[in-house]
């Protein structure tokens, strides 16, 4: 996200997910002046269409009259949640992951808002339909749960791209929401071998001196405030120890964080995400919105 999103596209399947999706889709086109448009997927029923072609016959026969049914009850919904009268739907059949990356392809979006979860927000599950939105989405997006909250904008950053396009997208959201911006790297220790292990007793380890671990986060923080200072951004940096998915999202909890933003590799899949193997968990313990931003293995031209 290197400027304000102006196309967003809202993923609902009218649960409290998508009830929350809309919420946070609509705040973001009003702050931003964006355009809004809507989707809903209905997941094919069933693979056995082309040994029973009657079946297909008859779900496309009458999905016209669904497809009017559920356009009605999804702008019905979004003036209920929103005010907003105005209202463009998109309804297909298919694989509802597929449908909303597919759209979002067309329309060119900036950013795409889908619920955690289809049911239930509160136990830090991820649907399995955010989760491939995620994986495959063109643009950004925003994966919206939790109730709002006042803190600042939260930036967890690898250090790996030289663009530091997650610094990016939050300072552009933190000026956007007229919230505080802080930037955050967590020095995720290797756990020691334990002492029975062959390449312990082969003199093989990874256990590092105190001494290390301190130049190891001064050279983090060093890092991230030069980031911030190239990038012409103004936050809040610092580093954290710990096994990073806990301590990201403990940290969000702790400073009550508005949104989280993370970055995410590419198409592929989730566990070569942000800090490792970890992005899915930070993803799941995440108590506030989290914004993914696509990485890019540029460099920052001076």
């Amino acid at each position: 996200m290197k400027r304000p999103p102006q196309r967003i596209l809202c993923a609902t399947d009218l649960g409290p997910g998508g009830d929350r999706a809309i919420i946070e889709a609509d705040a973001w086109a009003k702050r931003y002046s964006a355009s809004l448009e809507f989707v809903y997927a209905v997941p094919e029923a069933s693979r056995t269409h082309a040994l029973f072609p009657q079946i297909a016959h008859r779900t496309m026969t009458a999905f016209p009259a669904f497809a009017r049914s559920a356009t009605d009850a999804i702008s019905e919904r979004v003036e209920q949640l929103t005010g907003r009268s105005d209202v463009n739907v998109e309804v297909d059949i298919g694989s509802p992951a597929s449908i909303v990356v597919n759209i979002a392809e067309e329309m060119d979006a900036d950013l795409v808002v889908i619920g955690a979860v289809g049911v239930d927000e509160s136990d830090g599950r991820l649907g399995s339909i955010a989760r491939r939105v995620i994986q495959h989405s063109p643009c950004p997006v925003l994966l919206a749960r939790g109730a709002a909250k006042g803190g600042p904008i939260l930036v967890a950053s690898d250090l790996s791209d030289p663009t530091y396009p997650t610094i990016v997208a939050g300072a552009i959201v933190a000026t956007g929401m007229d919230a505080d911006l802080s930037v955050m790297h967590v020095v995720d220790l290797p756990t020691p071998m334990p002492p029975a292990t062959q390449g312990a007793r082969l003199g093989f380890g990874y256990a590092l001196t105190e001494r290390e671990i301190e130049n190891l986060v001064e050279a983090s923080r060093h890092r991230l405030r030069a980031a911030l200072a190239h990038l012409g951004v103004k936050g809040k940096a610092f580093v954290e120890q710990g096994q990073a998915a806990t301590t990201v999202a403990g940290v969000a909890r702790r400073l009550d964080t508005r949104l989280l933003v993370v970055g995410t590799e590419g198409r592929t899949n989730l566990s070569r995400m942000l800090l490792g193997g970890t992005a899915e968990q930070i993803l799941r313990q995440a108590p506030c919105p989290v914004l993914v931003v696509r990485l890019h293995a540029r460099r920052i031209e001076s």
